[in-house]
């Protein structure tokens, strides 16, 4: 590869001149490089050239038209861009000196003779610049490196073997022991380092450096410093051996290690801590390998609440000791530990020695003891807690059954008594009513009665006579019923015979079923006990209910009456299979006057069957179906007290 052209720029203003140096630099190479030269006459020129890429070496003239050439030399801190050589005509001492300060290379005055030798002027020059650069570069990286010795948190020391004395330190040497640089480099390393036998006298240091000479790196030691107050602080001491202009140096690297000290300190203390802590700890723990899977230690409650000794635990796998009794739930929570590095309350069912199962809440942390990775765990029982906590949750669910319940209950309470009051308002102004109807229509009916006498059966107004009749019993009963809203009717309770009075009640509907087209079917479940109640308000109850269902029937319907009793109750029900009852009319069904009837029924039967239910001490409730029917059912106490008076008065509700 051919030598890159070594470029020099020549200011000068004589032309004459100019030609002698290109013919001095004809043929020659300057340091082994072909040399490519440049012209320029003037300052102002020169410094155009020296814009761009500077010129290997410059020589310029001393005087040129516009200035002295001194001007070109580079000025702090381009000092080092590049060389130049002053040549001049005329040499006087105070400008060759005052130029060499400036930092000319050389100083050469023109004649025929220099500016021959020009080249080999050039080339010393060159050589001489390329050692300044080069010692320069080495001061830079001296420097460079001696300040990053002195931001080291390390101090350094450079000792000189054969009198113990330090030949060099760094800043943080003099910052740990606390003397001048001055009053250090006093001083010896017996000064400094307390108690080692290798740093007492001359021969434990030439032993030293025999001993580290043959090591390739720095090897540590501990021992203590002594600084300048007297105290003393630990320090790792790592030494080697360096050779400097042909003689042997010991390079100290020391290291406070205080806090590590007291830290190794702290952490003994904190392990003294936890073993007492693992110890008596009144929860589960143990240590297991990840590697292994067996059992490196367990505290002492572990004994107590799992009854296997510590002998029999340690060193087995976990898997041997049987104490999960989901051995899938163990793998799981291991994965969890190891991919997160901890796990709390894992809730766990645990197996003890005995086969009994305990709820426990599992939590885990990996860590590593001695190089080993291992799985720390601390069990809790809480099998109590969840025995506990399920009491409540009952309890509280109980407290909320009765609480709803107790609500429920006064809802109905209020309900009823809104109801009571409403239908007692109600009775009050039907009673009113039929009393003032029932005295007109008495004489009405008496009237009639003997104006049905004079009509012969021949006459063609005799058909009215019965309808007439017919109608006038009808308003009669519509009477009673409104009265009996509100007046009182007392009835002392009575033996009765379920299956006669069922069997009554149904002969005297059979007209009304037929005229339906209804088959009503009875039925008595268990064998049939005799009833004390009274006889008037349970037919009346059964009239009402059969009536019902058959009007709600549809032709060819069938409506069946079922009657059972047990030690203490009568159970009736009553079904038909017919439309069923609308959802938007159930809740009103009770109401008085309310009816969907259109036969124009007054609406009053369901209302004086709940009140006389309720006044016997008994419950009706109903349950209907859309398109497929309705069951009323009724529950009775199988007997009342002689003394008890039951009344088909609302007023005697709830």
């Amino acid at each position: 590869m051919a030598a890159k052209d070594l470029h020099i720029l020549i200011v000068e203003d004589e032309p004459a001149h100019a030609v002698l140096i290109r013919k001095a630099f004809a043929g020659h190479v300057v340091i082994d490089a072909p040399v490519r030269l440049s012209f320029a006459v003037s300052l102002r020129e020169a410094r155009e050239r020296l814009r761009g890429v500077p010129p290997d070496l410059l020589i310029v003239d001393l005087r040129l038209p516009d200035g002295s050439g001194i001007d070109l030399l580079p000025e702090p801190p381009d000092r080092m861009a590049y060389p130049v050589v002053i040549v001049t005509s005329r040499g006087a001492e105070r400008e060759a000196v005052e130029a060499i300060k400036a930092g000319a290379l050389d100083y050469v005055v023109k004649s025929p003779q220099t500016l021959e030798e020009l080249p080999r002027i050039a080339a010393r020059a060159l050589r001489e610049w390329r050692h300044i650069v080069e010692r320069r570069h080495a001061e830079h990286r001296l420097e460079r490196f001696r300040f990053m010795l002195d931001q080291a948190h390390d101090a350094f020391y450079v000792v000189d073997p054969g009198t113990g004395r330090f030949v060099d330190f760094n800043r943080t040497a003099v910052r740990q022991l606390g003397y001048s640089r001055e009053a250090l480099l006093q001083l010896s390393i017996r000064d400094v380092e307390v108690g080692h036998q290798a740093f007492e006298d001359e021969e434990g240091l030439a032993a030293m450096v025999k001993h580290y000479r043959r090591q390739d790196r720095l090897t540590p030691l501990e021992g203590r410093h002594r600084r300048r107050d007297g105290s003393t602080f630990p320090v790792e001491v790592s030494l080697a051996v360096d050779t400097f202009a042909g003689k042997a140096y010991l390079l100290l690297v020391a290291r406070d290690i205080s806090t590590r000290k007291e830290a190794e300190r702290t952490i003994r203390t904190w392990e003294a801590n936890f073993e007492k802590i693992f110890k008596v700890s009144p929860h589960t723990m143990m240590i297991t390998s990840v590697a292994s899977g067996r059992v490196l230690e367990v505290n002492d409650h572990f004994a107590e609440a799992t009854d296997y000794g510590r002998e029999e635990v340690v060193g087995q796998p976990v898997e041997g000791l049987n104490l999960w009794v989901d051995p899938g739930e163990r793998k799981r929570f291991t994965r969890q530990v190891l991919a997160g590095g901890r796990v709390r309350n894992f809730e766990v069912l645990f197996r003890l020695r005995s086969g009994e199962e305990r709820i426990c809440l599992i939590s885990g942390e990996l860590v590593e003891l001695e190089g080993e990775l291992c799985i720390f765990t601390i069990t809790r029982d809480i099998t109590e807690r969840k025995q506990l906590e399920e009491h409540i949750r009952r309890a509280n669910e109980e407290l909320e059954r009765q609480v709803q319940a107790r609500a429920e209950r006064i809802q109905e309470l209020e309900r009823q008594r809104a109801e009571a009051e409403k239908l007692a308002a109600t009775g009050r102004m039907a009673a009113g009513i039929a009393h003032e109807i029932n005295n007109p229509l008495a004489s009405i009916m008496s009237s009639f009665e003997l104006v049905a006498r004079a009509i012969p059966p021949e006459n063609p107004w005799y058909a009215y006579v019965r309808r007439i009749e017919q109608d006038l019993d009808r308003v009669a009963r519509i009477i009673q019923q409104m009265y009996n809203l509100y007046k009182p009717t007392t009835e002392a309770a009575q033996t009765l015979s379920c299956a006669e009075l069922l069997q009554e009640i149904k002969t005297l509907l059979d007209p009304f079923c037929r005229q339906r087209s209804v088959e009503l079917r009875l039925r008595y479940a268990g064998a049939p006990l005799p009833l004390r109640l009274p006889p008037t308000s349970v037919h009346q109850v059964v009239w009402n209910l059969v009536q019902n269902a058959v009007t709600a029937s549809l032709p060819g319907g069938v409506v069946e009456a079922e009657a059972e009793t047990d030690a203490g109750r009568l159970y009736l029900t009553v079904t038909d299979h017919g439309s069923g009852i609308p959802p938007a009319v159930q809740p009103r069904i009770f109401e008085p006057f309310f009816s969907t009837c259109a036969d124009g029924s007054m609406g009053l039967g369901l209302t004086i069957t709940q009140s006389l239910v309720r006044a016997m001490g008994g419950q009706i409730t109903f349950h209907t179906r859309p398109g497929q029917g309705t069951t009323f059912r009724i529950q009775l106490p199988r007997e009342l007290p002689r003394a008890e008076v039951p009344s088909k008065s609302m007023a005697t509700i709830g």
